[in-house]
């Protein structure tokens, strides 16, 4: 396993490879281990996560890339490959809370495909706020196709401290393979996962194709 930080590939523009933050080459994970990144501030900011990966099995969820945790006022995203091998990204809003509650669902994007285990496949998600800053777009890729979008509406008039329209900087030590606040079947990752890599731009489809 390997850290790469801000490594140039292949023929993508440079503003984009500028925004490369982090790149790991490779690593394998059984069930129960997992990686914590250094700190990275996705939490203001539009980003791409990108990897290669290859499931042990899809009978479980499998936890790419989070930082859920039962924190108050928590900044929290997820990405993962759900059992039965549709791919979903998760963001909450900052919201102090000593539970679940249905409106601080930023998004809640699943795939239309599927992965399939013990086969390698690229999944990717992007995010972004949009030019304006104030029309924000999820999407979900696998090997490079489109395969879900979501358009989130954001509430201007909301005065929590840490809106959208106020935010700080929030860095993070994400986890690679596990959910933080639970440790059922569903809160890991079991397999392979090359060249992860994470972005602080929203990569387009045709980026995405040169990663593959």
């Amino acid at each position: 396993m390997a850290y790469y930080m801000a490594k140039r590939s292949g023929s993508m523009s440079k503003s984009l490879n500028d925004t490369l933050v982090l790149h790991i080459a490779t690593l394998a994970l059984p069930r129960g281990a997992y990686l914590a990144t250094p700190k990275l501030d996705l939490h203001a900011t539009d980003f791409t996560i990108a990897a290669q990966v290859r499931l042990d099995s899809i009978a479980n969820r499998n936890i790419l890339l989070g930082n859920w945790s039962s924190n108050q006022n928590a900044w929290q995203m997820l990405l993962a490959v759900n059992s039965g091998g549709k791919p979903a990204l998760n963001l909450r809003k900052d919201f102090p809370t000593t539970g679940s509650i249905p409106d601080q669902d930023l998004v809640g994007l699943v795939g239309t495909r599927e992965v399939r285990a013990q086969e390698w496949h690229h999944v990717a998600a992007t995010f972004t706020w949009g030019d304006d800053r104030k029309t924000p777009v999820a999407m979900l890729y696998l090997d490079g196709e489109s395969m879900g979008r979501a358009t989130p509406t954001i509430d201007r008039n909301d005065q929590r401290l840490d809106n959208r329209y106020t935010l700080k900087s929030s860095p993070n030590a994400y986890l690679i393979g596990r959910k933080e606040d639970t440790s059922d079947n569903d809160s890991w990752f079991a397999g392979q996962i090359n060249n992860l890599r994470i972005y602080t731009s929203a990569l387009t489809g045709e980026d995405l194709r040169q990663l593959l």
